[in-house]
Formats: C-alpha cells, structure tokens, sequence
C-alpha cells in the first residue's frame, strides 16, 4: 500500500499536450489508490458515502471506482435507496463543477494547446469532455484581445481559395525542408500535420507539381512529375499559346466548346487544361492573365 501510495504521488512532467495525458494518468491511479482504501468499509457506511458522492456531482463510472465496484452496482445501490439520479437537485451544478475542478489540474496544458491551434472540440475530445467547459477555461485564461487575434487569423485562413491554400502549403513544405519539396516528401510532412494543405495527388491534379511549384515562387525539382494527357507532355508556355491563338481567332475568352472546335493538331486539349487546373474558369484566369 505504501508503495502504491508512493507511486501516485510523483511529479507530473511539464509541458505539452502529454502533460494532459500524466495527469488524467495520475487522477486515474489515485482513484485506483482511493479504491483499495475504501474497501474496508462497511457496506452501509460505504453506500452512504456513495450516495453523497453521486449528490456532489460523480458520474456512476467515478463513483464505482471510487469505491472500487462496477457501475451497475452503483446503479442498484441507488435504486434500493430510491434515489434517481436524474432527479436529484443540483446534480448538473455540482457536476459543472466537478469537471472545472477537473480541467483546472490540467489548465496550462490546455492552454498551451489552444495557442498551437487546436478548437475546443479537439481540446474536449483529447480529454474526454464536453467543448463548453473547454472554452470557458479558455475565456479564464486567456485575454479578449489574444481571443479575438486568433479569431481574425482564422477568418483570413478560411477565406483563402483552395488554390492559394494548396499553394501556401507548398511554400510552407519549403520552408521546413529548405528547399522545394517533392510530392513524397510533401505527403509526409502533411501526414504529419506539419503543414495544412490538401493532400499531393489533389495539388498535382489542379496545377500539375511542377507547375503548382513555379506558381509557388519555387524551383521545381527535375524530376518533378508533369502531368501527362496521352502520349504527350505539354508545358505551360503550349497551354498559353494554344489558349491565347484560339482567344484572338474567336475575338473573346473562348468557352470549353468553343476552344475544341478550333484547337488545331498537336495543341492540348480543353479537358487536358481543364485537369492541369482544376476548372476551365481558372485555367482561363492563369493562361490569359
């Protein structure tokens, strides 16, 4: 027992989300310890007691390990007193309080993974909980002007199109290799979560690699895969001079139809750009901008 006691009590390690994981660990064991002193009660006194921690607030789950049972004999030991949880008055207070006390062991820790970006929801499913308890911590902690910071990065962030985004990540792949990444490389760091960004094959899809890294600002690899239609691999400078001769020949930007019908042999085709692109509106918007 002094062991076990011994055990409980050692200092939780600092920093980071794992120090969230150490201390529900440590709330954990010292319900385990809780246990093991509270079997030599009396069955009478031991119900009584639980009975009382379900009024304070305990969940079924908390109180049998409290006391060391399962939560169905929790459950009968309160049928037979004829108390019915629901009912009980000031049960919801007493079990919003409870989780304030129990969020508050762990506070800088949630903080600290509020700041490195994670929302309430995430925060509450690491722990366990519901969101709101999450947030009102948060609004404890942290400043209305910090609060509102954040907010307005995360209007700008989702105000992006999904080309600037995916272009973005590309930059910021670069950034943390130190130099143009390849779609492999790039894969991992956003399997990582090291970068936000849609996933490769999305990016070489709409852009083409090599051309989605051009049109980051970056050099692409030599081996950079291009994107193929057919037999042929076609650059940048075929898509616009193709889509620029068949604008002049039809007098305005020509539809998808309209560019089939006069691309000559040997040009691309309207659904080869459109796939370099992702849409006709946008490949329009690239070749003759």
């Amino acid at each position: 027992m002094a062991r076990v006691a011994a055990e409980s009590t050692r200092p939780l390690p600092l920093g980071g989300p794992h120090k969230v994981r150490a201390a529900l660990d440590d709330v954990g064991e010292r319900a385990r310890v809780s246990a093991l002193s509270t079997r030599a009660l009396s069955k009478p006194t031991r119900d009584e007691h639980l009975v009382a921690l379900v009024k304070e607030g305990a969940t079924l789950d908390q109180a049998g390990s409290h006391f060391g049972i399962s939560r169905e004999r929790v459950r009968q030991i309160l049928q037979r007193e004829g108390i019915k949880v629901g009912e009980l008055p000031g049960r919801m207070e007493a079990r919003r309080r409870l989780r304030r006390e129990r969020l508050g062991e762990s506070a800088p820790a949630i903080e600290t993974m509020w700041q490195e970006g994670m929302t309430y929801e995430e925060i509450a499913r690491e722990l366990g909980v519901s969101p709101r308890p999450v947030k009102e911590l948060i609004y404890e902690r942290v400043s209305r002007e910090e609060r509102l910071a954040r907010r307005a990065q995360k209007n700008s962030d989702q105000k992006r199109s999904p080309e600037e985004w995916a272009l973005q990540a590309l930059r910021d792949a670069a950034r943390i290799l130190g130099r143009t990444p390849s779609s492999h490389t790039y894969d991992e760091l956003q399997a990582k979560g090291l970068i936000d960004g849609p996933r490769s094959t999305t990016i070489t899809t709409r852009f083409g690699w090599a051309a989605a890294c051009e049109l980051s600002g970056l050099t692409p690899n030599p081996r950079s895969p291009s994107p193929r239609f057919g037999s042929r691999t076609y650059s940048e400078g075929d898509l616009r001079a193709a889509m620029r001769r068949i604008t002049q020949l039809v007098g305005h930007c020509p539809s998808l139809t309209e560019y089939d019908a006069h691309r000559q042999a040997g040009e691309p085709t309207a659904a080869a750009i459109r796939q370099r692109y992702g849409s006709w509106l946008f490949a329009r918007s690239q070749l003759l901008g």
